[in-house]
């Protein structure tokens, strides 16, 4: 059994959306001066690898109300380019998806950047019915290595995907190392109450 860790480490200052809360990380009591460590932690909702829910972009489920069973299950990774996807250029994957609840698409971009720069034109960008595509494979998990993956400046492909209860992970990192097409990915996010998001740990184990 191998486990490939797919989640990006979360610091002090780290690059987050332009206008999130930035991260912040200070030690407040250390072993030196009192004996015990205490870190204040303060970060947004979708900073780094995180999974977003319903009701990030239009109304309904939150993080509270998505079942880990749903973050856990079989997935298939396929390889995209950096730039605009077309359907076209997800067709020859129809049936690498049989039997996977989870699609994850690996364009590179995360090997090319840690930076969020929202003009970059490099940034993968999934035309409308290349996420019409996704939604017909019936996957409940869409994942990308990127910090967003939309061609409508209105995220009209991330509200295509809730409407139709299809959660997604942005900011996967690592996916080079899976040597597999299909293995089982675990998305783990902190239980927290009231939010649309949340920074996860996702790791894949192939046998």
């Amino acid at each position: 059994m191998k486990i490939i860790d797919l989640t990006a480490e979360i610091y002090n200052e780290m690059p987050v959306y332009p206008g999130d809360p930035e991260v912040r990380i200070e030690e407040v009591y250390s072993i030196d001066n009192d004996g015990y460590s205490v870190s204040r932690i303060q970060i947004n909702d979708h900073v780094g690898t995180h999974v977003e829910t319903q009701s990030h972009l239009i109304k309904g489920r939150k993080m509270e109300d998505e079942p880990l069973e749903k973050l856990i299950g079989r997935a298939a990774v396929v390889d995209i380019g950096m730039g605009r996807v077309e359907v076209d250029d997800l067709k020859k994957f129809d049936n690498l998806l049989e039997g996977c609840d989870i699609l994850i698409m690996r364009s590179g971009y995360s090997r090319k950047t840690q930076g969020i720069d929202t003009e970059d034109k490099e940034k993968p960008a999934l035309s409308l019915d290349a996420v019409k595509w996704i939604i017909s494979k019936g996957v409940r998990v869409f994942g990308i290595d990127a910090f967003d993956f939309d061609s409508s400046p209105t995220y009209e492909g991330h509200k295509m995907l809730f409407k139709e209860g299809v959660l997604i992970v942005e900011g996967l990192v690592n996916l080079d190392a899976l040597s597999s097409s299909k293995f089982k990915l675990y998305i783990i996010p902190a239980k927290i109450k009231g939010v649309g998001g949340c920074p996860c740990r996702v790791f894949a184990i192939e046998e």
